[in-house]
């Protein structure tokens, strides 16, 4: 196991009035930004876990360079939802205001992406029992698709202010 592939630390959450309130502050203010007291924000998870994600890019994208071997085809990562999505953050370069409208995943539920003929991966959905794949869960009310730029990877990141 990897120590720094943890759940975000959401504090001392004792009186169930005081988690009300954080949870409407932390609404307001934003998912990513906002530290619990006495816990940390999605920013700390980031950087917690941005170095091991980078490691794991790399090997993910050009196993060969790393191992004699033949490359691994499939790789199975076993986290929490929060972390599961700065996976994809990092990974597809969602900027936060992207990672903001991506829901996390209920329990046990697994996300696929699919190795495209370059290498590297391509977001595909959450699996059903059936293995069929429905849709990731976008927008306010969760049903919006994820927009076509988030599904792949990007080399570099334009930032536009006030479009996707």
């Amino acid at each position: 196991s990897e120590p720094r592939l943890r759940e975000q630390d959401f504090g001392n959450f004792q009186n169930p009035q005081r988690m009300e309130e954080i949870y409407k502050e932390r609404k307001r203010f934003g998912r990513f930004y906002y530290r619990f007291p006495d816990g940390e924000a999605g920013t700390d998870v980031y950087d917690r876990v941005a170095e091991f994600w980078s490691s794991l890019y790399r090997f993910m994208d050009q196993p060969s360079r790393w191992r004699s071997e033949a490359p691994i085809e499939n790789f199975v990562v076993v986290t929490h939802g929060l972390l599961m999505r700065i996976f994809c953050m990092c990974y597809f370069r969602w900027t936060v205001a992207e990672f903001e409208q991506v829901w996390n995943p209920g329990n046990c539920e697994i996300w696929v992406l699919e190795k495209m003929p370059s290498g590297r991966y391509e977001i595909v959905g959450r699996m059903n029992d059936d293995d069929s794949v429905r849709p990731i869960k976008f927008g306010a009310d969760q049903g919006q698709p994820l927009h076509e730029h988030m599904k792949s990877p990007l080399a570099a990141r334009e930032i536009t202010f006030d479009s996707p």
